[in-house]
């Protein structure tokens, strides 16, 4: 049988497990971004080069450079549940996405 945990080991497990909870904040990086908004990768990007999130590429990151607003991202998936609509970059229009993201104050 294992042994039981002390005191110690629980607490570091404890602070451990409170990091890994805490909300993401506000800049993610790429897959950061990915996984918190359930979009791949390219998407990610190719919706930010199109300007329907808010994403850029950070010159301090040697891997993967992109970073994106969470709030942008949020904004968007809010966008997809209330028109019923993906906006991707295919059929991005931008002036709808504006008029809906004015009309939600974003």
């Amino acid at each position: 049988m294992g042994e039981l945990m002390n005191q110690v080991d629980i607490d570091i497990l404890a602070e451990k497990i409170a990091i890994r909870l805490q909300p993401p904040g506000r800049w993610l990086k790429l897959k950061q971004a990915a996984t918190y908004s359930n979009l791949g990768q390219k998407v990610l990007v190719s919706l930010a080069k199109e300007e329907i999130i808010v994403g850029f590429k950070d010159q301090y990151l040697k891997t993967n450079p992109w970073i994106f607003d969470r709030k942008s991202l949020d904004a968007y998936r809010e966008r997809q549940a209330i028109t019923g609509r993906s906006f991707t970059p295919s059929d991005a229009d931008k002036k709808v996405a504006d008029k809906i993201c004015d009309s939600l104050g974003i």
